[in-house]
């Protein structure tokens, strides 16, 4: 304890105020001269104090001998009177005169130092036992994050305490109580729709109800399929009528040009006008004519050219009806034939078809 110490004479004769380690408090002056006393706690240790109250006055002695390198000490009893003042006890046959107040004083100052030094250890060991615990608790997450998906899924569904010796053993420790488990418990049903690997643990109806899922699943899958079809063989015949259909392949062609963009799209339907011109049956297509007023007689010829037409297209749509291809198809194959070959050779030598109008 740092303390101001009396005035004493400089190496000069001057007086000065010395601040340097100094005793807790002085006692009386006896004969001339007064000790520098320390309070301090007894040395009676154990739960029973001999000192009755815990601390003890520890008296320096009047020199400080430079044979001995530091003050010598010894220490008297201290106690309340009848007033409730401090009194120092006898030791080495005398006793000393103190402070009353001033002694109260160091020892509230060592109460609360010792308090405050408690305090603070308390809270060091806390702080230890705490980082202790939020390190301990960090690898266990750090193991748990690394376990693969399935002993994780293994891991949650055990107990604290089994969790934890799980989680202690070794990889291959926990692959071997994996395997075992698996096989204890072989999977009884893979569900499509969510992929979860039911086991026999499980139970029936889990399984059934994964097994509904899938049902349902199919389902809906197949209703997709066959709207998403209807619309794009809708959209062939109306706006892309003339494109083959080699295989059934055309609905998945527009399919990949729509994702593709509506360039893409355009595309298909450039190509399919283009096509079209070159399938115009003259005489049946209506796009070639002539008009004549109502009454008129018809040109010579159109019953030929009529006929013509008709034949080609009977023709056509047989054998869309018998091989189920597409009109298109259905020309393209048919006009390779010899009768094709004549019909169209006709219609192309026969007149415009000419309609009353």
């Amino acid at each position: 304890m740092l303390l101001k110490g009396a005035e004493a004479p400089g190496p000069g004769g001057e007086r000065t105020d010395e601040v340097r380690k100094y005793s807790d408090l002085l006692t009386g002056v006896t004969d001339g001269h007064q000790h520098g006393v320390d309070v301090d706690r007894c040395m009676c240790g154990g739960t029973a104090c001999a000192c009755g109250t815990g601390y003890r006055l520890y008296v320096r002695s009047a020199e400080m001998p430079a044979r001995h390198g530091g003050w010598s000490y010894h220490s008297h009893p201290i106690a309340r009177d009848g007033d409730g003042n401090w009194t120092v006890g006898e030791a080495c046959g005398h006793t000393h005169d103190i402070d009353s107040e001033l002694l109260q004083s160091r020892i509230d100052a060592k109460l609360n130092e010792e308090e405050s030094m408690t305090k603070q250890a308390e809270e060091q060991e806390k702080e230890a036992v705490d980082m202790a615990k939020v390190s301990a608790e960090l690898e266990k997450l750090r193991k748990v994050v690394a376990l693969p998906a399935e002993q994780k899924a293994h891991y949650d569904g055990l107990d604290a305490a089994a969790a934890d010796a799980f989680l202690a053993k070794s990889e291959e420790a926990r692959a071997l109580e994996m395997r075992a488990k698996q096989e204890a418990d072989p999977v009884a049903y893979r569900c499509k729709a969510t992929g979860e690997a039911l086991r026999k643990s499980a139970g029936a109806e889990r399984i059934a109800m994964a097994k509904r899922l899938d049902v349902q699943q199919e389902q809906i899958e197949m209703l997709t399929k066959a709207n998403e079809t209807a619309r794009l063989e809708k959209m062939i015949r109306e706006e892309m009528p003339h494109l083959p259909n080699e295989g059934g392949a055309l609905p998945a062609l527009v399919k990949a040009a729509e994702e593709i963009g509506p360039e893409a799209v355009n595309v298909l339907k450039g190509a399919s006008a283009s096509m079209g011109g070159l399938f115009k049956t003259v005489g049946v297509s209506g796009v070639d004519h002539v008009t004549v007023q109502a009454g008129d007689p018809l040109p010579e010829g159109q019953a030929v050219q009529k006929s013509a037409g008709v034949a080609l297209e009977e023709k056509v749509e047989a054998l869309m009806k018998a091989e189920n291809l597409s009109r298109h198809e259905a020309m393209l194959k048919f006009g390779r034939t010899p009768e094709g070959r004549n019909l169209r050779a006709r219609i192309d030598a026969e007149k415009p078809v000419v309609t009353e109008g």
